[in-house]
């Protein structure tokens, strides 16, 4: 009953590139973020080097990472934490993006021409950072980017693909150039969310003959609602990771008493609520008992959320309600949160309330202006044209088919 990271080779998964080198193309992996590492693969894996995410880098060849490391840094990109930030604390990220991109596009080139190689994935992250960051955003709620950064970034990006591009033999070599998702102006609703699920959890046992347990937040919380952002990146910078993820984790499950939680919110990216029920047989301390039971508390949950309505614009805060079972069934289902809100309004909002919750104040903390949406795009380039029907790239699951196709 705590909330951890997703550990390293968690997930006892395949990634779809592992079979390449099976089957004979001589495969480079660079910079995969947060995947099984392939000590064995035929080919080059380097894992997590300079990735959003704060796993250490690996790779089935150390003497490959250890020269990354020497000559390119240690991790270029470096870490951060979503807090809001200064103008002056967002030109260093700015500056800091640029390098990191120049400094991972050095990094590729020598691979592609040190080693021998048939298919070559890889990313640069730093438009990621950039988008939730530098956003062209002065709101209440983002943090201040000097003008023009986040275009710096990406326009370094652009250049540094160009530098790709220019050391191909597009005449023989096909270039996918793809996005996993898109960014726009920030609009998550979440900071609502723990206050939303008290209410309504408070609502639902008081119904139904439950103890009602007093309200209130763990001091976490309370800590990362009132201490200064410039307190909490310092703060960041001096404690390290692990201790990071301790206070995330008292954040979120401070103040609960799981006898009496039928349901928690899940900490996300802000673009979707998560919600995960507490299920007797799943969770240790579970409190949903039966099929029964789980369907009347979600039909009690759906009609709470549906009637939320911003104040300030009587619109509604929910567009949509989802179930991972059915959006995403699979294996691993179960560790996912069981229930997934997309919000309605376009703008971070401060107060909403309902006839039965009441009214709700909160105010979005991680001073990002921009967030993920689910737009994409891909480009292609080069040899293409050697396939005499392209397979459909519509999702970002036909990559593989994609590859797979290609490489045959």
């Amino acid at each position: 009953m705590k909330f951890i990271p997703i550990k390293e080779n968690a997930l006892p998964f395949e990634p779809f590139w592992d079979a390449f080198g099976r089957n004979c193309a001589k495969t480079i992996v660079f910079d995969a973020m947060a995947v099984p590492l392939n000590a064995n693969a035929q080919g080059i894996q380097v894992i997590n080097w300079n990735t959003q995410c704060n796993f250490p880098a690996r790779s089935n060849r150390p003497d490959v990472l250890k020269h990354i490391k020497r000559k390119f840094g240690n991790k270029p990109i470096g870490d951060e934490i979503p807090v809001k930030k200064s103008r002056r604390a967002l030109a260093q990220v700015r500056n800091q993006l640029i390098r990191s991109t120049k400094l991972k596009t050095e990094a590729m080139l020598w691979l592609m021409q040190d080693f021998d190689w048939t298919c070559f994935i890889t990313g640069y992250f730093e438009g990621h950072r950039a988008g939730h960051n530098l956003w062209p955003l002065w709101e209440d709620f983002s943090s201040d980017p000097p003008e023009g950064a986040m275009l710096d970034v990406y326009q370094e990006i652009d250049s540094q693909i160009g530098r790709l591009l220019g050391a191909l033999d597009l005449s023989e070599t096909a270039f996918v150039l793809l996005s996993m998702h898109g960014m726009k102006a920030g609009y998550a609703q979440d900071h609502f969310l723990p206050a939303i699920m008290d209410r309504i959890n408070r609502l639902y046992l008081s119904g139904h003959g439950h103890r009602v347990p007093r309200a209130g937040d763990g001091l976490a919380r309370l800590l990362r609602q009132t201490v200064p952002a410039s307190v909490q990146l310092h703060v960041r910078k001096l404690v390290g990771q692990n201790i990071q993820d301790l206070l995330v984790d008292r954040e979120w499950r401070g103040g609960k008493n799981w006898a009496t939680t039928p349901a928690f919110a899940v900490p996300g990216g802000g673009d979707v609520g998560f919600i995960r029920l507490n299920l007797q047989g799943r969770e240790r301390d579970g409190f949903l008992s039966g099929e029964d039971a789980k369907a009347e508390y979600l039909d009690f949950l759906c009609k709470q959320l549906k009637d939320l309505r911003v104040t300030r614009t009587n619109q509604t805060l929910v567009e949509k309600i989802a179930l991972s079972r059915d959006e995403f069934p699979g294996p691993y289902n179960y560790l996912l949160p069981d229930v997934l809100v997309t919000w309605n309004p376009d703008y971070p909002a401060t107060e909403i309330w309902s006839k039965e919750l009441g009214t709700i104040t909160a105010t979005l903390k991680t001073g990002r202006g921009g967030n993920h949406t689910g737009d994409s795009f891909a480009v292609f380039a080069g040899a293409i044209g050697a396939l005499d029907v392209l397979p459909p790239v519509s999702h970002v699951r036909d990559y593989k088919q994609f590859l797979q196709r290609y490489l045959a």
